[in-house]
């Protein structure tokens, strides 16, 4: 499970630490909402953090 380390960055439990634009997390928080919101980052071992009702 992935860890919000700072406003626009997550890190997950193997220890990889995915970096986003603020607003790209607070536009896929406030679409979760409504749906399950998937978001990967470029890295050839992708990493993907799953937003749902707004976390």
């Amino acid at each position: 499970m992935a860890k919000q380390i700072i406003p626009s960055s997550f890190k997950c439990d193997c220890g990889h630490e995915s970096n986003f634009f603020e607003s790209t997390i607070r536009d896929m928080k406030r679409m979760s909402k409504k749906k399950k919101v998937y978001l990967g980052d470029s890295e050839e071992d992708e990493h993907t953090i799953i937003f749902y009702k707004g976390t």
